[in-house]
């Protein structure tokens, strides 16, 4: 049944393929225009947000740019150029790190710990570092520790420098969160993940009707794998509040 007239089977397939081979060839002519693009690592953004949503040839990314070969770009150059890139573009920093200094001696009998200092504007996105760690999560259903893995966030700080950050260690004293750490920033590389996330914040895009999507799996891995994400209800992938 095609537009509301039925068909035989070997029409109904031949009108599939002329539909598959037009999305091809859609996606043939943004694979051109990406090409078109003067600067490398717009190139490279441009190329890594157009393979992580739409079909490409085998040959897609090294065609589209020789010059950062899939998993060979260098973090540093492409952190710094995004940075300069979102400025003049006024794509402002969409979260801020806090920092935290040791509470002054004749506090300590009083609070120990550490409080807030200053906070660090930047651009972060979710899972965009090349940085994991272990973390001990418990199990409700099986009431027994396990050890997960976790790919830390990417944070672009605005002289283009590209950190990981983790958090400090928080302890309850009574109803009040004792910090007990000033936080560990490491620098870090950018994943092509992050890279995906830079092109959709500037807008590196070239989204058009009627392109091939890639398909991809989707991957279910029960309670444990869901609280991990729980925080996507409240943020969104660059760190931002969602209202």
């Amino acid at each position: 049944m095609a537009d509301g007239q039925r068909i035989c089977r070997p029409c109904a397939g031949a009108r599939q393929d002329r539909a598959e081979d037009a999305k091809r060839a859609t996606n043939d002519a943004v694979m051109q225009a990406i090409r078109s693009v003067p600067d490398p690592i717009e190139r490279l953004l441009r190329i890594c947000y157009f393979l992580d949503k739409y079909e490409g040839r085998p040959d897609t990314w090294v065609t589209a740019c020789p010059e950062c070969p899939p998993g060979e770009w260098d973090s540093a150059v492409v952190g710094r150029w995004f940075a300069a890139k979102a400025v003049s573009q006024g794509v402002k920093p969409t979260s801020a790190l806090r920092t935290y200094v040791k509470r002054p001696a004749a506090r300590l009998i009083g609070r120990p710990g550490y409080e807030p200092a200053s906070e660090i504007p930047c651009w972060s996105f979710r899972e965009g570092s090349t940085e994991t760690r272990a973390v001990e999560d418990r199990n409700i259903d099986s009431r027994a520790d396990r050890m997960y893995t976790v790919t830390l966030w990417a944070h672009v700080l605005l002289d283009g420098s590209v950190i990981a950050y983790e958090p400090p260690p928080v302890k309850m004293r009574g109803p009040d969160r004792q910090v007990n750490g000033p936080g560990t920033i490491t620098p870090s590389a950018l994943s092509e993940h992050a890279l995906v996330l830079m092109a959709g914040l500037l807008g590196l895009t070239d989204d058009l009707p009627g392109m091939k999507v890639r398909h991809q799996e989707i991957a279910y891995g029960g309670l444990h794998e869901m609280g991990r994400h729980l925080d996507r209800a409240y943020i969104d992938d660059y760190g931002r509040p969602i209202r």
